[in-house]
């Protein structure tokens, strides 16, 4: 039962994401400050990275906190 709940709600999120990809096309520019170069990038992506990036230090904080 644990395993179908874990299954459906991959599917959901994953339906999720790609409903939120669809939704958000349109480009952004990314200015980083000490450089003068300017990146530009779809928003969804845009969003996608800071969630993914915010997971990984989450992951990091508890694997170095973990006692």
């Amino acid at each position: 039962m644990r395993f179908l709940f874990g299954k459906v709600l991959f599917i959901l999120v994953a339906l999720l994401v790609l409903l939120f990809s669809f939704s958000n096309q349109s480009t952004v520019s990314l200015h980083f400050w000490p450089f003068t170069d300017v990146l530009y990038a779809p928003l969804f992506l845009v969003v996608l990275a800071v969630f993914v990036i915010a997971f990984f230090m989450g992951v990091l904080y508890k694997y170095i906190t973990k006692k």
